[in-house]
Parts: structure tokens; sequence; C-alpha cells
């Protein structure tokens, strides 16, 4: 599939980028240290610091508040995902940390559990891709956007909060996680990308809001576990194949849903009273 190509191929090439300027370029801050600050290269700018990469033992994982006397408001790209990455077990994240990198955790396979806290406004594409063991997060108010291949391959992913505020969940960013059984996507969500819950093979409900504008091409593909979907509104976009021919459609009638459902053979139930569009 072109977008999953795409996908690895950008991460791949990113990666390789990424550790070169780290190891060649990145120099530690010159500041007395307290202990731990040692397993750290970061950088400080503007009285506020970033992580550029871990190098500790790994394990379980508090990320201090301050580095070189400066809060924490950023935990860079590839920052975790260094050559010790299969050590680690946990990962908290301290208050004031706003943003977290593309990649920044990636291919953590062991990552059983991560506390991300309220303030963090922004996560990165790929972040938590390919964390295999990590059964549940919760991201925090705030977050505006999934970003692509977010959370893909996290295989153990069973519960996951996506809360209201979030307007877009991007391509691939649930990407064969297995182990999903429900997910709720808040009302404030206007885009579902390609492929973004393909795989998701225990899925067994979905509720599309209303203000859903748009779904991408192979959205839910292979979720067969899938019984149903509900479109709440009658206009929604729907670009190409995107769900299982097995699972009952219902919607509107006349309605986008419909026509999706003549078109792929899918059972259709209508919504007895149309409240909106």
């Amino acid at each position: 599939m072109r977008t999953l190509e795409n996908c690895k191929i950008s991460t791949f090439i990113l990666g390789i980028i990424m550790m070169v300027v780290l190891l060649c370029c990145s120099k530690p801050v010159q500041a007395a240290q307290q202990p731990g600050e040692s397993d750290y290269i970061y950088t400080i700018e503007n009285g506020k610091a970033e992580i550029l990469l871990y190098k500790g033992s790994g394990g379980e994982v508090t990320i201090p508040g301050t580095l070189g006397g400066a809060p924490v408001i950023r935990i860079g790209d590839w920052a975790f995902n260094s050559w010790n990455k299969l050590s680690l077990t946990s990962i908290t994240i301290p208050q004031g940390v706003v943003s977290i990198g593309d990649s920044a955790f990636s291919g953590c396979s062991r990552l059983t559990s991560v506390s991300i806290p309220q303030g963090v406004t922004s996560i990165g594409n790929w972040a938590f891709n390919g964390c295999s063991k990590l059964t549940s997060i919760n991201i925090p108010r705030g977050v505006t956007n999934i970003g692509k291949c977010t959370f893909r391959d996290c295989i153990s992913l069973t519960d996951i909060n996506i809360p209201q505020g979030v307007t877009s969940i991007d391509d691939l960013a649930f990407y064969d996680c297995q182990s999903l059984i429900n997910i709720t996507i808040p009302n404030s969500v206007t885009n579902i990308g390609n492929s973004a819950f393909s795989g998701c093979s225990r899925l067994i409900g979905i509720n599309i809001p209303q203000e859903v504008t748009t779904i991408g091409e192979y959205a839910f593909r292979n979720c067969n576990n899938l019984v149903s979907i509900r479109f709440n509104s009658a206009i929604t976009k729907i670009t190409g194949e995107v769900f299982p021919s097995i699972i009952k459609i219902i919607g509107y009638a006349p309605s986008t849903a419909k026509d999706y459902a003549i078109e792929y053979r899918n059972i259709f139930e209508p919504i007895i009273s149309q409240t909106g569009k």
C-alpha cells in the first residue's frame, strides 16, 4: 500500500538524518548537572530545555522537569529512539512539557506504560510507532491532531482516549492496532485519514460523528470484527473502499453512506428520524 510504504521510507530517512545530527553535531549543555542529567543530551534556548537524546540505562524512566536549570518543554524528534530503546519499560513525562516530537518513542518495543501530562498540545508523527507492548495511553486535552503513524503497530493497545478538541486523525494513525476493541471518535473530529484504523481487527462498532467531513481510503480495511458503523451526517465524503463488505452501514437515506453501501454491497439500515446533516 503506497501510504504505508511512504510512511516507512520517511521514517527511515528521518531517523538517519536525526541520528547523524545528534551524534555528530549536538553538544551537551555545559552546566552544573543534577543527578540523572547525564542521561540526556539537551539544549537550552530562551531559558527552555529540549531533550535531544536519552542515553541512560532504561527501565522505568521519569524524565526530569528541569535540565541545566531550565524547564523541559519539549521531547525532541527521535529523542528516545536510540541504541538503548529496547531497555525502556515505562516513561513518565513531567508537567511543563508541551510537545513530543516525531518518532520520539518509535520502536520502544518493551515500553508498557507512558504517562503524558495535561499541557501537552502536540504529539508528532510516528511518536509511538512500534511500541508493541503499550496497552493503554491517555491523550490529554489540548492535543488537536493525531499525526501520521503515531500509534502504528501498537499491537497490544486495548484502550486509548481521544479527547474532545482533536480535529484530525491522520493517515495510518492506528494502523494494525490489533487489540483495540472500542474507540470513541469525538465530535470535534472532521477528518479520518487513509488507513487510519486499518488492521484494527478487534474493533466491534464505530460511530462517525456528524462533524466528520472526510474518511480516507482503506480507513477501516481489515477490521473484520466490525458489526456496524453509523454515520450521523448525510454528506460525509467516503473515499474509495473504506470498510469490509460484511459490516452493516447505518445512515440517512439519501446519503453518501447509502450510496457507498449500494456500490460496495454492504447491508444498509436507514436512520428513521433525521435530525441533521
